[in-house]
């Protein structure tokens, strides 16, 4: 990964590129509190849709997820991740 690409990754772009893949599987609740919004406690990606949203997610940023990943709390909300994924791509960059 370049530098370009890693600005091209800001947290606010991976926030909002999380928010659109969600988005694509049926409309988000209204509100601020979204980054602690549990998108896989409420439903809004069951087990069937969920590797195709993860799979998009990794195209998009460049990125693999492993399997502690899916087991961490942080992979259960918008922000946790937002997060992860903002990680990932900083490593991919050194």
């Amino acid at each position: 990964m370049t530098e370009a690409d890693i600005r091209k990754h800001s947290n606010d772009q991976i926030f909002s590129g999380v928010c659109e893949a969600l988005e694509a599987k049926g409309p988000l609740p209204p509100g601020e509190g979204l980054a602690n919004y549990a998108y896989i406690d409420e439903g809004h990606v069951n087990s069937l849709s969920l590797l195709e949203f993860i799979t998009g997610l990794e195209y998009r940023f460049d990125i693999q997820f492993s399997d502690s990943d899916f087991e961490s709390v942080e992979f259960r909300t918008v922000g946790g991740l937002a997060n992860l994924i903002a990680r990932k791509c900083a490593r991919e960059a050194e």
